[in-house]
């Protein structure tokens, strides 16, 4: 399979795709006008899928073929980042807030990246052709 058949299975994931447009939508439209929920969240939410959707595209593109991470990898991410911006960050600087919610936040985009793109979608997209 060339480099632009992959990027254009990863790219163009439906999941990926919807998420890319949420997350643009939400930094384009006024804090005044969300939810709470909107505002902390669903960013933190969301940018596993981005980071882990894009990682994957790289490591495809330097491997010629699909690529997808396995659970010890989206563990060792889940953690990376949950200690990079909610333990360490916030204690070298204080523009960054430790809040346990956006732990889960990451949690759920790197389940829903799991199961819905990396586990299922990519699986099937990449079947050999005999």
């Amino acid at each position: 399979m060339d480099r632009k058949s992959i990027a254009r299975l990863i790219l163009f994931h439906p999941f990926f795709v919807l998420t890319l447009l949420v997350v643009m939508l939400n930094e384009l439209v006024s804090n005044d006008c969300k939810s709470r929920f909107i505002v902390y969240y669903l960013n933190d939410l969301l940018a596993p899928i981005v980071i882990l959707t894009l990682t994957s595209l790289f490591l495809s593109q330097f491997l010629k073929e699909i690529y997808r991470l396995s659970k010890k990898q989206l563990f060792f991410f889940f953690v990376y980042l949950s200690f990079t911006f909610e333990y360490f960050l916030p204690h070298i600087a204080q523009e960054y807030t430790s809040d346990k919610f956006d732990v889960v936040a990451y949690g759920l985009g790197t389940l829903l990246y799991h199961n819905l793109i990396n586990k299922n979608e990519l699986k099937r997209s990449h079947r050999k052709k005999t």
